[in-house]
């Protein structure tokens, strides 16, 4: 996820810096930095963790923390056809 995507996923929600970072359990610096792509204090890069884009994922698709107890309504083959499963893209040789 590119500050550029975070940022985008940020606004199509409505969400504001602190609301994101409510959403997410982060800080509004973390939602900062990672929109910048740099930290404020020092420059350096930030790369936006993996578990934070699978996150805003989750949340633009509206799904709840996970439970123990989680039963699904459907049969895993309802959703066969619906979802395209994620693809890496392919390695630069």
């Amino acid at each position: 996820m590119t500050p550029e995507d975070f940022k985008a996923w940020r606004k199509t929600m409505g969400f504001t810096q602190k609301d994101a970072g409510a959403a997410l359990g982060i800080t509004k610096w973390a939602i900062e930095n990672y929109e910048r792509g740099v930290r404020r204090d020092d420059g350096r890069p930030v790369v936006i963790p993996k578990t934070v884009a699978l996150a805003c994922s989750a949340i633009a698709c509206r799904l709840e923390p996970w439970r123990a107890d989680f039963s699904p309504e459907e049969p895993v083959s309802q959703f066969e056809g619906r979802y395209q499963p994620f693809q890496s893209p392919p390695r630069k040789r």
